[in-house]
């Protein structure tokens, strides 16, 4: 077990600098979303309902039919025109582009929200079926029994999101559920999320150090500076692995139906996460319950597929201990005194965001967007030393 925990350890490493990649897509696709927005509000505004109500025609901003109508009104209008149709053609151009924005439009807002749905399904699973409680304000109920003579960072190895976190934040039996939460984050990050191939299983590591090797390692966590040549060369190769994988790749009862390839591997690899989850939960835990574990591991492995192949850049993202708060990447929880803290510095982690760079079409890498913000525990700075001062006196 202890091998196994070490070889994980490394593999966290690896997740940690995924995660903080992910947040950034979020962000470039609402200032992508806002701009088309602008230019949609601009044109419908100043062409489409001017037009529409002068010819008494029925028009719906969020109806792509009534849409259709009122331009075939004022494409009809150009043609009997006559001496006007190489205007014509310039609007119908006009007209068809205009057709591809909202369409755009239509399929970032899509992008996002299925994103979304995802890493929140993650969370809800983690919340609902291990910790035991449906969302982050309710109740914990009793689903989850911890051993409370257990002193939980001293069984469980706080990596990751824990690392290096004081053990002060832990005492409680609330504080132990999110411990609990964030050591179940750290370990999905660190082998599932923890590279853009992380998820087809450790013998292709290869491919994300020939990644880095290609274009670099600068970038949050560790990847590659985001790049269209950069996220065209992993979703073009991610999209290889997915089809020579097919099927089911979270069951472990399809290892015993296959040996060798991708998808054998790949099963083994998410079979030793499933076990390692269990195993370690067992020891500080009077129950688990394994087919709940199996979800959130299937969920987790789900979005990490989903995530490899976009030709935007997604990625699992997470501030460092100490960092400033800053409310666009983060999302703070009450303090210890039920206290909402809107400044401060990041005492630990309890789960990840989820960031975006670039846009379905393989542009705009410079802007990050924030699709799921990670959650945070504030400290004042005071607060830390005064901390580390009473540890120095002991």
């Amino acid at each position: 077990m202890e091998n196994r925990f070490k070889s994980m350890q490394g593999n966290f490493r690896k997740l940690q600098r995924d995660h903080r990649d992910l947040k950034r897509d979020h962000e470039e696709l609402l200032s992508e979303r806002e701009n088309i927005s602008e230019a949609h509000d601009h044109i419908i505004s100043n062409t489409i309902q001017p037009y529409a109500h002068r010819k008494c025609l029925v028009f719906e901003d969020d109806n792509l039919d009534s849409l259709d109508a009122v331009l075939n009104s004022m494409l009809q209008d150009a043609l009997n025109a006559g001496p006007l149709r190489q205007q014509v053609a310039i609007s119908q151009r006009h007209i068809q582009a205009l057709r591809e924005d909202l369409k755009k439009m239509m399929g970032a807002n899509n992008e996002v929200e299925e994103l979304r749905e995802q890493v929140t399904g993650l969370q809800n699973e983690l919340l609902a079926k291990v910790l035991g409680h449906r969302s982050a304000h309710q109740t914990f109920s009793r689903k989850m029994q911890l051993d409370e003579t257990i002193n939980l960072s001293e069984v469980l190895e706080p990596v990751r999101l824990l690392a290096n976190v004081s053990p002060h934040h832990w005492k409680g039996r609330k504080r132990s559920k999110i411990f609990i939460e964030a050591w179940i984050w750290s370990v999905l990050i660190q082998t599932v999320f923890q590279g853009a191939f992380e998820v087809f299983a450790k013998g292709y590591g290869s491919l994300n150090q020939a990644w880095k090797q290609i274009f670099g390692s600068g970038h949050d966590h560790g990847w590659p500076q985001p790049s269209a040549a950069s996220e065209t060369w992993r979703s073009t190769t991610a999209k290889h692995l997915l089809d020579a994988i097919g099927g089911n790749a979270t069951d472990p009862q399809d290892v015993e139906r296959m040996v060798g390839g991708p998808r054998s591997s790949m099963v083994e690899a998410h079979v030793l996460v499933l076990s390692c989850l269990h195993d370690n939960l067992s020891r500080v835990c009077l129950q688990t319950d394994l087919a709940n574990i199996q979800k959130i591991v299937d969920k987790a492995v789900g979005l990490a597929m989903h995530m490899s192949k976009q030709q935007s850049r997604l990625q699992i993202t997470f501030p460092a201990l100490g960092a400033q708060y800053q409310s666009e990447t983060m999302s703070a929880t009450l303090d210890a005194d039920g206290e909402e803290m809107m400044d401060g510095n990041v005492a630990f982690v309890i789960n990840p965001g989820l960031s975006k760079w670039g846009d379905a079409h393989g542009k705009s890498f410079d802007q990050r967007y924030e699709i799921v913000r990670c959650l945070v525990q504030l400290e004042h700075e005071y607060e830390n030393v005064k901390i580390k001062r009473e540890r120095n006196s002991e």
